[in-house]
Order: structure tokens, then C-alpha cells, then sequence
């Protein structure tokens, strides 16, 4: 949305990914996509799961970041943030849910310029973001979105779309596996689909997640 509004490119990375990567090869992809970016302003970066680059889980320490290729990575990062920070119409946006197991210096100043906490959708934003995700299925009578909405507290914009999307699977196995025999998505479907598509964001996450953004003193958004 902010790269449309902006009339930007935009790029995405996902951090997760690049962690995986083969040796040599995460700091290759990190600098293609902020050169490409650059050549491309205005532009939007965007790094998802941004705390796994620097392989911890919860602040524990450990995970698939870390030794010397995780050191590497974090210093090729840092030097495309300080490029990018030089650049007059290339912006960085990073999303994580554990902002504790960030290196303070990715928070200092001139790095990111505004560190915002973002809570989970309230009830009437999670009615809008299911009636997007179910506006080309039809639903049978006993379905209600307030209702859905009210059962599915606490779940992210990207977990309510998995219900949808499970919710229709579960439509079609119901019917034994063809779509064409499927005259509505019901209630039932979206019980199993919940069984099946937890919270990505435990209470406990969440928990900690607004106690640190307070001790921060970060802004809250929506």
C-alpha cells in the first residue's frame, strides 16, 4: 500500500529466506535487491521477518543466523542501510515480531527514522479484512463475519486471510475433493479451519510486545 500510494517500486525480502540461503549467496540477494532498488526510485524496500537475520528466537541467542556467515550478512545489511539512508527517494520499511532480538545498531538514528508498534487488528478491522478475503466465496446462512471475527481475537491481518483460505479447503474436502460440488462455505468449515490456523502471534508475544514498545516509548499505529 505505501509503495502504491507513493507511486513507488517496491521490493520485498524476506529474512527467514535469506538466512537459509547457501553460503555467499544472502549477501549476493541483499545487494541485487537494494541496487535494483536504487536504480528504480522511488522506491520501497521491504524486509519481512527482519529479527531472523540475526539468528535469534525470542532474545535467547542461537538460530540459523548465527557464527561467522551471520556476521557477515548483518555487516553486508548495515552497509546497504547506510547506503540506502544516503539515497533521496529509496525507503526502508521492516516488519518483525520480536524486536528485542535486534542488533541495537539497526535501531540507532539514521538507520530507521521512526520505530512503530503495530497491534493486532480490533474486532471491526478483522470483520473488513475477512470480508475481503471471503468476498468471491459464497457463504452459507450460518456464517456470520462478526461473529467469526469475534472467535478469531488476537490474529494478524495475514492469519485471518490463511482462515479464509483454509476454511474454503475444508469446503471442498467436505464435498470430497470437488470444487464444483461445493454450494457454500459454512460455519463448520470455519471451525476446522480454525483448529488448523492458530495465531501466529501468541498472547504471550503479544504480551511482550507491547510491554517493550512502552518501555521504548515507541508510537503506536493501526
Amino acid at each position: 500500500a505505501v509503495a502504491t500510494e507513493s507511486h513507488a517500486s517496491f521490493w520485498a525480502v524476506d529474512g527467514a529466506s535469506l538466512v537459509q540461503a547457501e553460503l555467499g549467496e544472502s549477501e549476493k540477494a541483499l545487494r541485487t535487491v537494494f541496487a535494483q532498488a536504487a536504480a528504480a526510485q522511488p522506491a520501497v524496500v521491504f524486509i519481512d521477518e527482519f529479527d531472523a537475520l540475526f539468528g535469534q528466537k525470542g532474545g535467547k541467542g542461537g538460530g540459523s543466523a548465527a557464527g561467522h556467515s551471520g556476521r557477515r550478512l548483518i555487516g553486508q545489511l548495515l552497509g546497504e542501510l547506510d547506503a540506502a539512508a544516503r539515497e533521496e527517494h529509496l525507503v526502508l520499511l521492516a516488519a518483525t515480531n520480536r524486536p528485542w532480538a535486534i542488533d541495537a545498531a539497526f535501531l540507532s538514528a539514521g538507520r530507521f527514522a521512526r520505530l512503530i508498534y503495530i497491534p493486532p487488528p480490533d474486532n471491526e478491522a478483522r470483520v473488513q479484512i475477512l470480508g475481503i478475503h471471503l468476498r468471491k466465496l459464497r457463504l452459507a446462512d450460518d456464517v456470520s463475519l462478526p461473529k467469526l471475527a469475534a472467535q478469531c481475537g488476537g490474529y494478524s491481518g495475514a492469519d485471518l486471510a490463511a482462515v479464509a483460505a483454509e476454511a474454503a479447503f475444508c469446503a471442498v474436502a467436505r464435498v470430497g475433493g470437488d470444487p464444483r460440488l461445493v454450494r457454500a462455505v459454512e460455519c463448520a468449515d470455519f471451525d476446522q479451519a480454525m483448529r488448523v490456523t492458530p495465531r501466529s502471534v501468541s498472547f504471550l508475544e503479544e504480551k511482550r510486545l507491547r510491554q517493550w514498545s512502552t518501555k521504548q516509548n515507541i508510537q503506536s499505529g493501526k
